[in-house]
């Protein structure tokens, strides 16, 4: 048996109103407005929705409809409305019809009651349509005459213009219907282009690249407290932190255990049960600062009566954007890592090779377990500028003349890890290595864009935050503004939760992080895992950032069972070079009916050319990037989307402030559903959504072209493998044994 879904969205959409007489048609706006005013019936306006269900005869022969139903999603609702669904035979047309049209209604198939009217309302049609199986067209009135006093409803509907068709197709009124039918083909096939994977086939633009190795120390698991022994423990109670002494800041104390910690070479900094105070006086700010390997700050829970929870009183003075320095910080400063020494490439990598062959050089020492980082660059070998480089990597985006490039000189970069190194012979010259690497590279890097190799150092390393909740105290004016900053607080960037800076090897786990801007931010370091953690409380900023500084950036880091109870304008943001990150397992519970974001992960690709991230198996996820128009705005190619579920409308959203004024210069935006242009190759497989079926260029379908590879869109059933990190993760683990 096999059980998929099928959507139909409106065809006509439209209001109507008895006093707007026989010359006011409403065809072309953007919501149905339904309204009743006490004491004057010829007011009330209802609405009309067409949909054509022609498509229903191709599903598969003996298809069974299982279930039906009509989704509206309603905007605004004012007073309580009741409101009810009716059949109508009557003819009517979107941009024609009027309060003097006679519409005669049939059957009622359904009432909405007053408190379930806002956002996503469904009603069950089943059985109606099982009563009229012939119908090519279904026509549904719209009315809330029988609601008690004056009330109205908003219903988001599909917009036509001439100038620009499906100018917002975001969720329109929807019917879908979930079928099954039996089939001879039981088996579980993988996605084509995973197929091609298998292959190792590069032959045309559309690959991926292998996430297998990424997460903590190439992919293994985690420590648990038997492999952690070895390490001393040093509890913050030695050190004078007591919880739920209100009043008192326990910040000296908690510093003093992890200073102690760091002077003995690594250690366990135990919390108790309970709540420790931090920044209680805003001008003697100061953050949880750890500069040393294997440290561990572990509680007692993030949850329930048992938890422990830091919490944080003050924000700091010292706003530094994304580096403002967080509550915890792992690390310091603001270099990349990445050595001013480097051994030049001898012979061209393309995508797909894993080795790589460079000139020695006597003063880089190259060994495997080795970081590296592969750059290509804008100018060539003799110092000639191109953009040649950035226009293959991000092809076929052209460059506007009006962005600034973030990485100054440097086109493309992309970390790995070394696994072999050889002198070898070649007919290039002499003094040549050759040095293998644990993961193709999805870039081309050529020698003739003077692309090297440099070691790519991470400072610090098993670095552990785990067990405990962080908390933040935000005024009770706090109003959350994407930049807002104001005299006396920075609602954007003015307090942040956990950071780690030129790390390695590390991880957060069980952690839970309240009300604060910026929740947890990976910047210069790689190969870290970020495993069950909570984001709740106010609006804000982002709640998993990737960074780096000068054109570097975080990669190959595993971010998994993530639950995001709180709006960000940038739930996950990709920034510099940042590639190679597995985001899986997302999903949000929000529920802000004035915020916009409500109901979504919003995937920011926000600067810089931030390619080959994955992110699986998560939910509400939207590509709405929102890089600044003077830095090389959302150019990120091949990033993938498998499995995951969405809103249900186009998954390249409009792009936050990526354009002057929002809009564009008309070069790259001719409506809302061009900006996969700012997001070259990305690859969407398995996507789809629990009410209204997902797009990509207003396409429903699987499609390749130029710009994007989409594959097994709108479908019930999950693409195989269902985790694509796991199943290279497993190949790499069968490779060893």
């Amino acid at each position: 048996m096999v059980e998929d879904v099928i959507y139909f969205p409106t065809v006509a959409d439209t209001w109507i109103r008895e006093a707007s007489g026989n010359t006011v048609n409403f065809g072309d706006e953007t919501k149905i407005h339904l309204a009743k005013r006490d004491g004057d019936s010829r007011m009330t306006a209802s609405g009309l929705i067409k949909f054509d269900m022609e498509e229903l005869e191709s599903l598969p022969k003996g298809s069974e409809i299982s279930k039906a139903e009509l989704v509206l999603r309603v905007l605004k609702t004012q007073g309580k409305p009741i409101t009810d669904v009716f059949v109508t035979d009557s003819p009517w047309e979107e941009m024609t019809v009027t309060g003097s049209t006679p519409i005669e209604v049939g059957e009622k198939i359904g009432t909405w009651e007053a408190e379930e009217q806002f956002g996503i309302m469904t009603m069950d049609i089943t059985e109606f349509l099982a009563r009229s199986p012939d119908k090519k067209m279904l026509s549904f009135y719209l009315t809330i005459e029988n609601s008690d006093g004056t009330t109205a409803n908003e219903v988001h509907v599909q917009y036509y213009t001439k100038d620009q068709p499906f100018f917002n197709t975001t969720q329109p009124p929807t019917i879908r219907i979930e079928y099954n039918y039996d089939s001879d083909d039981s088996e579980h096939k993988n996605a084509q282009i995973f197929d091609k994977f298998l292959k190792n086939d590069y032959s045309d633009d559309y690959f991926f690249n292998d996430w297998g190795t990424a997460g903590y120390k190439m992919g293994s698991e985690l420590p648990q407290d038997s492999e952690l022994s070895n390490l001393e423990t040093f509890h913050v109670s030695s050190y004078g932190a007591e919880p739920n002494q209100d009043g008192v800041d326990d910040y000296l104390a908690i510093q003093s255990a992890i200073d102690a910690a760091a002077e003995a070479g690594g250690g366990i900094i135990q919390f108790d049960s309970g709540t420790y105070d931090i920044n209680i006086d805003k001008n003697e700010w100061n953050t949880l600062s750890i500069t040393a390997s294997n440290i561990i700050l572990r509680g007692r829970g993030d949850k329930g009566d048992s938890a422990t929870i830091i919490k944080q009183h003050e924000t700091t003075l010292d706003v530094q954007a994304v580096a403002t320095k967080h509550l915890i910080n792992v690390g310091e400063g603001t270099n990349t890592g990445i050595s001013s020494f480097s051994s030049t490439l001898v012979k061209d990598v393309t995508p797909g090779d894993n080795k790589v062959q460079i000139n020695l050089n006597t003063r880089v020492t190259l060994e495997p377990g080795d970081k590296i980082a592969l750059t290509s660059y804008m100018e060539d070998i003799n110092g000639e500028f191109s953009r040649a480089p950035l226009l293959e990597a991000l092809k076929p985006l052209p460059l506007d003349e009006t962005w600034t490039i973030r990485n100054g000189t440097r086109a493309v970069r992309f970390a790995n890890t070394i696994t072999d190194v050889k002198e070898i012979d070649s007919d290039l010259g002499s003094n040549i290595a050759e040095v293998t690497v644990a993961t193709p590279f999805p870039y081309e890097f050529k020698v003739s864009s003077g692309s090297d190799l440099r070691l790519y150092t991470q400072r610090f390393e098993n670095v552990g935050v785990e067990s405990l909740q962080i908390k933040m105290i935000v005024p009770d004016s706090y109003a959350y503004a994407h930049h807002k900053v104001t005299s006396d607080y920075n609602y954007d960037y003015g307090n942040g939760g956990i950071r780690f800076h030129q790390v390695k090897n590390s991880w957060v786990r069980n952690v839970t992080i309240h009300n604060f801007l910026m929740d947890l931010s990976l910047s210069n370091s790689l190969h870290n895992t970020v495993d069950n953690v909570t984001i709740s409380g106010v609006s804000g900023h982002h709640g998993i950032g990737y960074y780096g500084t000068q054109g570097a950036g975080s990669y190959h880091n595993l971010v998994q069972n993530i639950e995001m109870n709180a709006v960000r304008t940038h739930a996950i943001s990709y920034n510099q070079s940042s590639g190679g990150n597995v985001l899986r397992n997302l999903s949000t519970k929000v529920r802000n009916d004035t915020h916009s974001n409500a109901f979504i992960a919003n995937i920011d690709f926000h600067g810089g050319v931030l390619g080959h991230n994955l992110v699986e198996q998560s939910g509400q996820i939207q590509i709405n990037s929102a890089g600044a128009w003077t830095g090389l705005p959302h150019s990120g190619p091949r990033n993938v989307l498998w499995n995951v579920t969405t809103r249900g409308q186009e998954i390249h959203e409009r792009s936050g402030y990526a354009y002057e004024n929002g809009q564009g210069d008309g070069q790259y935006i001719s409506n809302r559903y061009d900006h996969y242009r700012l997001h070259p190759k990305t690859i969407v497989v398995g996507a789809h959504s629990h009410y209204f079926q997902s797009t990509v260029d207003r396409i429903a379908s699987d499609q390749k072209n130029d710009w994007f590879y989409v594959e097994a869109i709108n479908q019930k059933k999950p693409v195989y493998p269902l985790s694509l990190y796991e199943a290279q993760k497993s190949l790499h683990q069968n490779k060893e044994e």
